[in-house]
């Protein structure tokens, strides 16, 4: 009579909780991963950012930890507060995407120069003014100069 080996059901349970919970990093480093929501355009972002400012990406001002990630902070000129009210000038933290095989490029310093972008904003108690999520978290701003009906190419997902 042969014997079949068995992994036991509550091994299988516990590997696959953390594999949706963290990254596995080097000895003693864990992550947060985050399954960030996706909105189907920049209006649907809006309506869920705590801030929506229009205005101009200055310049890079350092770092700063964010769910286990290197996060860049940049300064944004506003020209205008969409929705919600603030300085005319804001330190706002590039969220940083969590747990990818490759690090993707920023957007925000994808978009740092004379363009007038769009930036949705989340007041996270931990870093202040962060962009909603790492993937649309700003965009470029539309003909009129507000919120654009479509996402660019580029933060579509396809």
């Amino acid at each position: 009579m042969r014997r079949r080996r068995l992994i036991p059901a509550f091994v299988i349970g516990v590997l696959a909780t953390a594999a949706l919970t963290g990254c596995i990093g080097p000895i003693g480093e864990s992550h947060t991963c985050v399954d960030w929501v996706w909105f189907d355009s920049p209006g649907d972002a809006a309506e869920e950012a705590d801030a929506v400012v229009a205005g101009h990406i200055v310049g890079q001002n350092g770092t700063t930890q964010l769910y286990g990630e290197q996060a860049p902070i940049w300064t944004v000129d506003v020209d205008e507060w969409i929705t919600g009210d603030g300085d005319d000038e804001l330190e706002v933290v590039s969220t940083p995407a969590t747990c990818e095989a490759t690090t993707p490029a920023d957007p925000v310093g994808a978009l740092e120069d004379d363009a007038r972008v769009i930036v949705f904003l989340h007041d996270d108690p931990d870093v202040g003014w962060r962009t909603i999520t790492p993937f649309h978290g700003i965009t470029p701003a539309g003909p009129d100069g507000g919120i654009p009906e479509l996402w660019p190419s580029d933060q579509t997902g396809e």
